[in-house]
């Protein structure tokens, strides 16, 4: 049920995401073929979870952020994936979160390249790694709250975010 659900949900999240002709991001409001699955699901899963160990709210709120437009999208795929069939009492949220800070220290070194190099092109520096061409009032600007965006997740609590 809990893989099933999984594949639902993507489903689902698929399906409310449009494209125009124009390449131009829409979302669906409307349900989609698959919310009614989905919402089957979740009572399947309620009702099974039921007097066991399991924390199928926790399980339920790993979903209840829009991962479709995440950057770490996959990461959060394979991390619901795994933790599918371990029992929820042996779960330890602190060994989650020890298991995830080596992914958490090369992602802030992502960021810190990045960043560095973001902020070598704003100050119009020539080998700063990051080509993007003939700085304009745009460039700079979409550059600037890149960076921006980058330096908070930089700054958040990456492992704790990881570890689910």
């Amino acid at each position: 049920l809990l893989v099933a659900f999984v594949a639902a949900y993507l489903r689902e999240s698929v399906d409310t995401i449009l494209t125009n002709d124009a390449g131009l991001l829409t979302i669906q409001t409307n349900d989609s073929p698959h919310t009614r699955e989905l919402r089957d699901l979740r009572l399947r899963l309620v009702e099974a979870a039921a007097g066991t160990g399991f924390d199928v709210s926790r399980f339920f709120a790993e979903f209840d952020h829009p991962w479709l437009c995440h950057h770490r999208l996959f990461d959060q795929i394979r991390t619901a994936l795994e933790r599918i069939g371990r029992e929820e009492s042996r779960y330890s949220a602190e060994e989650a979160r020890l298991a995830a800070v080596p992914q958490a220290d090369a992602m802030r070194a992502v960021y810190d390249d990045r960043i560095a190099a973001l902020d070598a092109w704003l100050d119009g520096k020539p080998d700063g790694g990051a080509d993007l061409g003939e700085p304009t009032p745009v460039k700079r600007w979409l550059a600037a709250a890149l960076r921006k965006k980058m330096t908070i997740f930089r700054h958040d609590t990456i492992a704790e975010t990881l570890a689910v």
